[in-house]
Parts: C-alpha cells; sequence; structure tokens
C-alpha cells in the first residue's frame, strides 16, 4: 500500500478504513465512534484476532488522534486458594 503524505493527514478514520478493505475485515462501528473528536475510546474485549491488525496499523501511522483508550469489561482470574488439610506438609 503506497499512501502520500496527504493520506497520513485525513487521520485515523481514512486509515482504519483503507486497512480494513485491504485485509477484507469489516470496519467496527464501535472503533469510530469518537475519533471526530480526536478520541480513540472503546473496549476491546469483543474484538476478534482479524479485527487488531488493521486498527493496529492505522494507530502506527495516525498523526490526529489526541487520546487513545482500549478498555477491557473482563475481571482478572480470581487465584486459587491455598490447600489446607492433614496431609499437609509444614
Amino acid at each position: 500500500m503506497d499512501l502520500t503524505k496527504k493520506d497520513y493527514r485525513n487521520g485515523f478514520q481514512y486509515l482504519y478504513g483503507e486497512f480494513c478493505s485491504i485485509h477484507n475485515c469489516p470496519i467496527l462501528y464501535r472503533v469510530n465512534v469518537h475519533v471526530h473528536m480526536g478520541v480513540l475510546d472503546f473496549c476491546g474485549d469483543g474484538l476478534k484476532r482479524s479485527d487488531w491488525k488493521p486498527l493496529l496499523k492505522a494507530l502506527s501511522m495516525d498523526r490526529c488522534l489526541h487520546f487513545v483508550a482500549i478498555r477491557s469489561k473482563a475481571s482478572p482470574r480470581p487465584t486459587t486458594p491455598a490447600i489446607k488439610g492433614k496431609n499437609c506438609i509444614r
């Protein structure tokens, strides 16, 4: 893909759309919600592995975003409690 300097200035939405079309991925609405305000803020839990490639390429080339936040709603895994019993070595 040959992008000119003008293409870089078009911002994240343009770059993301171009990379999605190259990789045959749909443009995800939740990724582009607030981009017009210079903010990229979305939950990355539902993204498939194939969705990340155009997203990361567009982020690496973008020069217009002021704030990027990729959130997760997944809770941390609980730790396994120590097993204490009669056969426990002290």
